[in-house]
C-alpha cells in the first residue's frame, strides 16, 4: 500500500511541472534551480502540447490555399466566448511556441492557431497584422496575438507596424489599425 502511495506522490508532483520524490528519510528533497524554473513556468500539459501542434498544423495547411479571415472563422467560429476563460494564455502560448518549432511555422499559422485554442478556450484574442520596412524595397509582414492587451508575439525583439486587427467579435473582419 505504501509503494502506491509514493508512485502517487510522484505522479502528483510530475504532473504539476517539478518531478521530486520523497528520499529514504521521508521529507522532500532540497529544490535545485531546475526544479525552482519548472515551479515559475510550468509546463504545458501534454495534451495542450498535442492540441497546439494540431492547430498549427492544421492553420499551417489551411493558410497555404484560403485566407486569413476564412481560417480563423473556420477553426474559432464567428461568436465572441460565451462562457469562463478555462486556458491559460501563458500555458498555450508556450504550448504553441513549441509546436511551431517542431512544425517549422511562421508567424501567421503560430497567431492564428494560439487564436484558435484562446478563442475555443474562453478569452477573446485578437490577431494583429503588421508590417516592417528592412531596406531599399524590402518589407516583412508579421502576426502576433494579443490578449487583454497583453502582446503575445514570437518575434517581441523588433517592431512592426500595425496594420489590421482581426476579432471574434467582428467575425475575423479586417479593421483598419
Amino acid at each position: 500500500m505504501l509503494g502506491w502511495v509514493c508512485i502517487g506522490l510522484v505522479f502528483a508532483n510530475r504532473t504539476k511541472g517539478t518531478f521530486s520524490a520523497p528520499n529514504s528519510t521521508g521529507e522532500a528533497p532540497r529544490e535545485n534551480l531546475a526544479s525552482l524554473a519548472a515551479v515559475s513556468q510550468p509546463r504545458p500539459p501534454w495534451w495542450l502540447l498535442v492540441v497546439a501542434t494540431l492547430a498549427v498544423a492544421v492553420s499551417k495547411l489551411l493558410l497555404a490555399r484560403f485566407r486569413t479571415t476564412t481560417v480563423l472563422t473556420v477553426l474559432a467560429g464567428c461568436r465572441p466566448s460565451r462562457h469562463r476563460q478555462l486556458l491559460d494564455v501563458d500555458l498555450a502560448a508556450r504550448s504553441v511556441a513549441s509546436a511551431s518549432r517542431l512544425l517549422r511555422a511562421d508567424c501567421l499559422p503560430q497567431a492564428v492557431a494560439l487564436a484558435v485554442l484562446l478563442q475555443r478556450g474562453g478569452a477573446e484574442p485578437t490577431v494583429v497584422l503588421g508590417c516592417r520596412f528592412y531596406g531599399p524595397s524590402r518589407w516583412g509582414a508579421h502576426a502576433w496575438v494579443e490578449v487583454d492587451g497583453k502582446r503575445f508575439d514570437p518575434l517581441a525583439q523588433e517592431k512592426h507596424a500595425e496594420l489590421g486587427r482581426l476579432t471574434a467579435d467582428e467575425c475575423w473582419g479586417v479593421r483598419a489599425g
